[in-house]
This record gives structure tokens, C-alpha cells and sequence, in this order.
């Protein structure tokens, strides 16, 4: 978990995904407890649910095939801008483009919705950050999109302005972990990003490999 303070005084949160399955509402009031994992319980499980719809170990996965791009159209918005940073970022360093994957996207924007309609109730990382659910997603990935490795970026920042996109990418380079997941060889990506009617920001952006070898990545679907 890294934590640094943005440009107007307000907390910004990272995390590159980590073992969230820990005890997520330690520090927290007894009475608060027993309802956090009850409900982020539940909705792992329907997360779980849904991926087993898809997933079956006795029959023959189906691929959905999906519109993938490296620029897809002209992208003005944040999560578009953020696109634009990181692969500057990876060109600066020799790396190739990610391609922007619309499934990819689904599954990164629906876990900036969940940590908005959640924030504020997250303790390991930060309150407002979590990668609750990532095994989920990247079952999905890789039964629906064929990725062979995946791996995720978070962020939450109070940030507002012009350079929000940058800003939020320039928090990830600070930090050792994300910054290593940046520069790894992914070949696809999806960015989630939504804003709250306070102006707090919830930033997701997950990486993968597309198949159909796994002879890149020796720890497949990694938690860093």
C-alpha cells in the first residue's frame, strides 16, 4: 500500500495487487465488522457464481470474441487519458503499446463502481482502496478473453483538473510495485474510472497477456 498526499492537500491511495484477502476490516469498530465481510462475502461469492457460469473444468471453454484497438476511437475522457499515459510511459522505456480490450474495460470499471459504493469501509490498503475480487476478474480474463496472465492496478485520489490522468499515472510510478507492473510484458489492458459527486477519484487498470501460450509469465494471474 502506498500512500502520498496530492498536489491539493487531499489523500491519494494506491495499491498494485496484493493479497486482499486478509483481514479487511481489522481497526474497525466490533459492530461495523460482522456487515464488511458479510457483504464483500457475498458478493465475492456472486462474483465466484458468475465465473463458474463460464468457467467449467469438464467442458470445453467458449472465447468471447471482443473489438480490441490500441486507440479503439478518439478517447477525451479520464480513463482514456490514463490509457495514453501508460503507454507513453512503457514507449519511454522500449516497451511495446497495450491494446485497450472492451471486456477488459467492463471488468475494471465495475470494480471502480464497487469501490465507490464502497469507500470509506477498506483498512489493509487504505479506505478506499481494495483488489477485493481480482480472482474473480481474472478467472473471467481468462475464460472469456483468453488471457493466459493478468495483473491490476488501483488508485483513489481527491485530485480534480486537467492533469487528473497524469496525476494519477504519476502516483503509480512512484510507487516500486505498480511501476513494475506497468513495465511488464503485457500485451492488452482495460481501465475503469469513475467520480464521485465529491470529486474522489476510483481508478482500476488491469493488464494481460492474450493467449495462446503461457511461456511468459511463470506465476499466471500473480498478486503482487
Amino acid at each position: 500500500m502506498a500512500h502520498r498526499k496530492s498536489e491539493d492537500n487531499s489523500t491519494s491511495f494506491l495499491l498494485s495487487n496484493g493479497r486482499y484477502l486478509k483481514k479487511m476490516v481489522s481497526g474497525m469498530p466490533r459492530a461495523n465488522q460482522a456487515a464488511v465481510m458479510k457483504k464483500q462475502l457475498n458478493t465475492h461469492l456472486s462474483l465466484l457464481a458468475g465465473v463458474l457460469m463460464v468457467c467449467s473444468c469438464t467442458t470445453p471453454v467458449t472465447t468471447t470474441k471482443i473489438h480490441t484497438s490500441i486507440a479503439l476511437a478518439p478517447d477525451n475522457t479520464l480513463a482514456g487519458g490514463v490509457f495514453q499515459q501508460v503507454n507513453s510511459y512503457r514507449q519511454k522505456h522500449g516497451l511495446a503499446p497495450l491494446i485497450r480490450h472492451e471486456g477488459l474495460d467492463a471488468l475494471a470499471q465495475k470494480h471502480c463502481e464497487y469501490l465507490m459504493a464502497n469507500r470509506g469501509s477498506f483498512d489493509i490498503y487504505g479506505k478506499n482502496v481494495s483488489h477485493f475480487g481480482f480472482e474473480a476478474r481474472a478467472m473471467i480474463a481468462q475464460c472469456r478473453y483468453n488471457m493466459v496472465s493478468c495483473s491490476e492496478n488501483v488508485a483513489s485520489t481527491g485530485f480534480r483538473g486537467k492533469g487528473t490522468a497524469a496525476h494519477i499515472t504519476e502516483m503509480w510510478i512512484g510507487s516500486k510495485s505498480h511501476e513494475f507492473t506497468m513495465r511488464e510484458s503485457w500485451t492488452h489492458t482495460g481501465i475503469g474510472l469513475v467520480v464521485d459527486k465529491d470529486g474522489a477519484v476510483f481508478c482500476t487498470q488491469l493488464f494481460g497477456v492474450a493467449g495462446p501460450t503461457q511461456s511468459r509469465h511463470k506465476d499466471h494471474f500473480a498478486v503482487r
